[in-house]
């Protein structure tokens, strides 16, 4: 699926433009990521590579795609106008896309079609269905049931994986979400701010690698498939 590599060049490039600029935002959502999800590697003396890896990925993920920069848009908003203004229509119609649709959620794995990438999704927090086009997801043999947290977005009428971050849980989907559901948390954040009720993949990173973290011990770090 030819339109999926360019998709990812898309977001490759906005990542490459927030490196160029991470002065002006690097230690102010550094100490904001930190008061939100509290991970664990941030309170070790010597945390491991393995850890400080991931706290990253996590990290950068969610600077890209949910927290506002310039204008209070994101850098995806930002990238799509940024598109239009040098006049690249293809990158400009790619980021405009994932920047109305992409979301992170948690998945049940109904199904795969490895030749295809494709695999059949649903979301255990609405229970709609998604035909989702991710290799990655569709090589690893073990993913077969279970859940998948992720982040989608519908790209030429093809949803996609447009993330790095890709956590598997091999427990039994559960029927619905409850109180106590990974990444469900009852109250307010950290400090008392507000971001704190209106992000998923907050509530679920302080779930997984926070300090507290439920699902802290259970923890394991694979790399991508090559």
């Amino acid at each position: 699926m030819g339109g999926f590599e360019d998709v990812q060049q898309a977001v490759m490039d906005v990542a490459n433009d927030l490196v160029e600029r991470k002065e002006t935002y690097l230690e102010r959502a550094i100490e904001e990521f930190i008061a939100l999800v509290d991970p664990a590697a941030c309170h070790s003396a010597q945390p491991t590579l393995e850890q400080i890896t991931t706290v990253n990925l996590c990290f950068s993920e969610w600077v890209m795609f949910e927290r506002p920069l310039g204008d209070d848009k994101t850098p995806i908003r930002l990238g799509y106008e940024r598109a239009r203004r040098e006049e690249t229509p293809r990158k400009a119609a790619i980021l405009h896309a994932i920047d109305e649709t992409q979301f992170f959620s948690r998945f049940a794995i109904c199904g795969k079609d490895g030749e295809r990438g494709m695999a059949s999704l649903r979301d255990v927090r609405t229970g709609e269905a998604y035909e989702v086009f991710d290799p990655e997801v569709c090589a690893q043999r073990r993913w077969a049931s279970g859940t998948i947290a992720l982040r989608i977005a519908c790209v030429d009428g093809v949803w996609q994986t447009v993330g790095q971050v890709r956590l598997y849980d091999r427990a039994p989907a559960p029927a619905g979400v409850v109180d106590d559901s990974c990444g469900v948390c009852i109250g307010i954040g950290p400090n008392g701010m507000d971001v704190w009720s209106e992000s998923y993949y907050l509530h679920l990173l302080r779930d997984v690698i926070g300090a507290d973290g439920r699902f802290l011990e259970t923890l394991r770090v694979r790399e991508p498939a090559t």
